[in-house]
Order: C-alpha cells, then sequence, then structure tokens
C-alpha cells in the first residue's frame, strides 16, 4: 500500500552550504562570465545557485515539478552503473521552497515495486474534488509494482492523502510520462503507456485520455496506438535502438491538440477535439539514417512552434576500416552477438569477395544459393535477406571464409540476427549505401581489403532538440536544431568523458528555453527568433558534490523547471538544485 514518509532526519544544504558554495564554488556568475571547477570545466555562465537540498542522500532522482511554495521529485529504478537496489519504491518527493535559499524536505509520498518518473500537479475544482490533486506516473519494477497513474490530495502538501489509483493492470509495464490539463469543467490526463498496443491484453493504444474530475474515481474516455492507426511496427524503428513507441505526451494550449512523442515514430499530433475519438493529424519525421528517438516536446509561440527532444544516449558504433579500390575509408558497422568472434589483439585483415545472398539450402529439396566468388581465405560479402544472418556467416565460415560483411538492402544499421554459438569468424553488417559502393568498387576489378578490429570505432552525435513549424498540423517543417558542444561529438576523439550529452526535458517560458541536459546540466536558450535558438547561459552541478571527489562521474541532470524567476534542475544523485539567471545574462 503507499505510504506517507515522515521528513527526512539527514540534513539537506541550508543557508552556510550555500553561502560556501556560492562564494568558494560558484562565485556571483554575472553575464557573460564563465565559472570553472577543479578541474577547469566550465560550471555556469548567466545563472547562480540560489539552494540545494540532497533530498535524503538516496539519488535515483527523476522529473521535478513545482506547485505553489512546494517541489515534487520524482524517483526513476535502477539504471546500469547506478549505486542502489534495482526497484527501492521511493516514490515522490515533497520539497518546502518557500524560502530558495533552504529547501526543505517535508517528507514522500511512495509505492513499493515501481518507479515514479514523472509527476505533476494542478487545482482541481470539480464537483467530486477541490483542491491541489498530484499525480505519479508509475511503472512497475519489482514483482509486487502497479502500473498507472497514482492521485494525490497535496492541498497541504505537508499531509498528502491519497485519492485514488487509475490502474493499467497486469499487461502495460506502466505509464512514462504524462500530461494534466482542464478542459471546461474536466481535468484530463494523457498517459504515454510505452508499449501498451504489444502488452495490454486488450490491445489499447500507448495514448491513454483518463478523465481525472472526480480522482476517487479515474475514467479512461479514449485511446490511441500507431499500430493499428498507422500500421507502425512498436518493434521496429531505425538506428541503433530500433523501436516505435509512445514515450510522452502534451496537450495544446486550447486542450485540442496532443503532441506524442512516439520515439523513431517521431512527435505524432493527434486531434484530441473528442477525447473518446483522437484522430491522426500529422507528425514529424527523420531522414532514413538518423537515430530518431523522439523523446519529449515543448511549444513555444503560443503553440505555433514545436520543440522536439530526441534522446540517443548511444554515440560510440562499430567500424570497418577498408582500403583499396573506392576509397571507402572507415564506415560503421554493426555486430551485435557475432562480436564475440573479433581477436583480442592483432587484428585480421582479409580481401573481400561479393559472393550474392548466400543463403544455404533450407532443407525441403532446395540447393545452397549458387556463389559467385569463392570465398576461401578471403572475406565474403554477402546480402542480407532471405534466411538469417547466422545461416549466411556458418555456410561461408564451412566453406573457408576468414569472415563476412552482410550487405543491409534497407536504410538503417539493425544488428545481424541468429545464434551465434556455432560461428569462429568476425562478422558485421554494413550500411546499404557502404555495401552499394563496396559492390561498386569490386564490380570495376578492383581490390579491397578489410580490417576487422575490437578497437574501431565510430562516434556520432549525442541527442538535441529540433524546432518545428506547426501551423499547419499535417505538414510540420523543421526550422532550426540546436545542440550543445558536447552533443556534437569530437568524431575521432569521441565523448570528452563517460557522460551522457543528449537533452532530456524542455521547458520554455515566453521567449526562453529551459532545458535538462544530462552531463550537460542546465541549458538556457533564447528563441525569440526560433530558427536561430542561442544559448544564454548554462549550469552543471561540479563532480564533486557527488561525495566521492574529482574521480565522481559526471552529472545526470534529469529535470527541469521554470516557476518565476527560479529555475529548478534533479539531478540523479545529488539532488534539487534551485537556480536563477543573473539579471542581463544575455551572452555573448
Amino acid at each position: 500500500m503507499p505510504r506517507l514518509r515522515a521528513a527526512s532526519a539527514r540534513p539537506t544544504f541550508g543557508a552556510l552550504a550555500v553561502a560556501l558554495a556560492l562564494a568558494s564554488t560558484f562565485g556571483v556568475v554575472g553575464s557573460g562570465s564563465v565559472v570553472h571547477d577543479q578541474a577547469d570545466q566550465p560550471l555556469a555562465r548567466g545563472m547562480e545557485l540560489v539552494g540545494r537540498s540532497d533530498l535524503g542522500g538516496r539519488g535515483l532522482n527523476a522529473a521535478v515539478w513545482s506547485y505553489r511554495n512546494f517541489a515534487y521529485v520524482g524517483t526513476t529504478s535502477q539504471r546500469p552503473g547506478a549505486n542502489a537496489s534495482a526497484c527501492p519504491g521511493w516514490g515522490v518527493t515533497i520539497v518546502d521552497i518557500a524560502n530558495p535559499s533552504r529547501p526543505s524536505v517535508v517528507g514522500s509520498i511512495a509505492r513499493a515495486g515501481t518507479s515514479a518518473e514523472d509527476v505533476q500537479v494542478l487545482a482541481v475544482d470539480s464537483s467530486a474534488f477541490r483542491g491541489d490533486l498530484m499525480a505519479a506516473g508509475l511503472q512497475r519494477c519489482g514483482a509486487d509494482g502497479s502500473a498507472g497513474l497514482s492521485l494525490w490530495d497535496v492541498t497541504d502538501p505537508r499531509q498528502p492523502s491519497e485519492l485514488g489509483f487509475f490502474d493499467l493492470g497486469r499487461g502495460p509495464v506502466g505509464v512514462h510520462e504524462f500530461w494534466l490539463f482542464r478542459r471546461q469543467s474536466q481535468t484530463i490526463a494523457l498517459l504515454a503507456v510505452p508499449f501498451s498496443e504489444t502488452l495490454d491484453p486488450e490491445n489499447q493504444g500507448d495514448v491513454r485520455i483518463v478523465d481525472l474530475s472526480n480522482p476517487r474515481a479515474p475514467v479512461q474516455l479514449g485511446h490511441w496506438g500507431a499500430v493499428r492507426a498507422l500500421g507502425l511496427n512498436q518493434r521496429g524503428g531505425q538506428g541503433r535502438n530500433r523501436q516505435t513507441y509512445a514515450h510522452s505526451v502534451r496537450a495544446s494550449p486550447d486542450g485540442r491538440f496532443a503532441y506524442v512523442a512516439y520515439w523513431d515514430g517521431g512527435v505524432i499530433i493527434l486531434d484530441i477535439s473528442d477525447l473518446a475519438n483522437p484522430r491522426y493529424a500529422g507528425r514529424t519525421g527523420y531522414g532514413p539514417d538518423e537515430e530518431g528517438n523522439a523523446h519529449s516536446t515543448a511549444l513555444a509561440k503560443g503553440g505555433r512552434v514545436l520543440i522536439e527532444a530526441d534522446e540517443d544516449l548511444d554515440v560510440r558504433s562499430d567500424a570497418l576500416a577498408f582500403e583499396g579500390e573506392g576509397n571507402l575509408g572507415t564506415v560503421e558497422a554493426a555486430y551485435g552477438a557475432f562480436k564475440a568472434a573479433l581477436p583480442a589483439s592483432e587484428a585480421i585483415v582479409g580481401e573481400v569477395s561479393y559472393v550474392g545472398r548466400g543463403c544455404p539450402a533450407s532443407g525441403q529439396g532446395e540447393a545452397d544459393d549458387p556463389y559467385l566468388a569463392d570465398p576461401l581465405g578471403r572475406v565474403a560479402l554477402v546480402d542480407r535477406g532471405d534466411c538469417t544472418s547466422v545461416d549466411k556467416v556458418v555456410r561461408a565460415q564451412r566453406l573457408g571464409a576468414i569472415g563476412v560483411l552482410i550487405a543491409n538492402g534497407e536504410p538503417g544499421l539493425p544488428n545481424p540476427d541468429g545464434d551465434t554459438r556455432d560461428v569462429g569468424i568476425p562478422a558485421a553488417m554494413i550500411r546499404r549505401e557502404s555495401a552499394e559502393a563496396l559492390k561498386d568498387a569490386l564490380a570495376r576489378g578492383g581490390v579491397v581489403t578489410v580490417r576487422f578490429s575490437a578497437e574501431q570505432v565510430r562516434y556520432d552525435d549525442w541527442g538535441y532538440l529540433r524546432f518545428w513549424d506547426i501551423a499547419d498540423p499535417a505538414n510540420p517543417v523543421q526550422m532550426a536544431t540546436f545542440a550543445t558542444e558536447h552533443a556534437r561529438t569530437d568524431k575521432a576523439k569521441g565523448p570528452p568523458d563517460e557522460g551522457w550529452y543528449s537533452a532530456h526535458q524542455v521547458v520554455v517560458l515566453g521567449e526562453r528555453l529551459y532545458a535538462s541536459w544530462y552531463a550537460d546540466g542546465i541549458r538556457v536558450v533564447d528563441i525569440a527568433d526560433p530558427t536561430q535558438p542561442r544559448e544564454v547561459g548554462f549550469f552543471v552541478p561540479p563532480r564533486s558534490e557527488s561525495g566521492t571527489g574529482p574521480g565522481a562521474p559526471p552529472p545526470f541532470v534529469r529535470g527541469v523547471y521554470v516557476r518565476g524567476d527560479v529555475i529548478l534542475a534533479s539531478e540523479e544523485r545529488t539532488g534539487l538544485y534551485i537556480l536563477r539567471e543573473v539579471s542581463g545574462s544575455a551572452g555573448p
């Protein structure tokens, strides 16, 4: 059962600690000035630290929301490398920020076996309930966990009481992100329920529309899913993270449209004028070789501009080095499970021969595909399709090949498939355009060699922001992009450290955009002209504040919320930061 926890006895940052932090670490951060930490890494420009709470020091902090004089911080379940139990069920921490320089934890609301990554608060005035309603999206991460939307009365945040629970049952994992809004006399929740079309026994859509006017008895009004409506494949997509599902959702200011960040499906725009029957209106898109990963959205210019935050957390990819005819150079590759056969030390280098489709006989009276060239002692280039990658590799291995290249015939670069237990030679898939260039070089009679090595890598960009003109929802037009310096990865050296430099959450207030950017902290962007977004400030929590000194991992800023002149930032390990822009911080 849900439980209310008393305020943590562990002290939060008080006035003295904040004063010391401001004086010795950050100083007074004025317009255009940059403050550095001991490792000479920029920490802030155009922003100042007002206060901080460690939220009890438990870690796994997720999204942050603020209402009246309180902040609400969700928690997640364990991610790789996190120093905590996999599913602590810490719920939502409530913080009094009436005095921003002295934030104070007043309690928390938790439910065992769940994560509560997203949280929002909205005033409700209906015949069934009048007061401040807090909602938390619960995802099941333990055997006793629940999946759905947890609803609480936080009219007095020090004395919260549970009102109700919208239960998704045992199929879907839960509500990842959601949006609350009022439309006439109704209080509505838009829920993103990832992979619901696959996991829900009734095949309901990933987008749920729920009436919370009576939070003691929430009622689903409608649902929508891209599998049924658009024929998209939830386990398909593009890039390395090939999935298509509803990750986040929000409503337009007038409540007429919903904007669903649908991962590799882009941002899908739904007409929800009729809440029971949402209709597809349009969507943003990606080029065939882009990663995708629409994570979350924000609106600007009265809803005419859509800001899409893409979350790409995998910038390192394998590569193959070619020499000879065609000057292919280094190209991106995907090994999948075949990486286990790569040499531990000395590379394998071999001449490439194109052998065709390369499928073995199926055992139903069919013959092996005829090889177009002898693979003995060479690297066989085979076309993808009609049998598994393992079938092709095992056959080439049996005929003496020292390696295999699998030519993808479609856009993107998926991992090759199959059980590789019988494979003892390296094999990798290459993109369609690389395969075509390689075939052209071989067709000219040229010699091309390829080098297999576990040390070969390529680096792509992290996720960043895209700006869309959505005046015509059926035809979104990309206007601009914005990325931090680190998000545009150094293609030769890769990321500066082990941090994740992807965009995450976005908030817009007037002509300012505030983004949580994981290891790049909080970024402030002037969007007066959305075709030319311009960074004017930033704040990056120092590594030393994790309590383990300069060798601590990079910051992991997950959430951002803006109320008046106060900016709230939640960092996964170290807690809640309360910030302000410095007067006149227009930036360079």
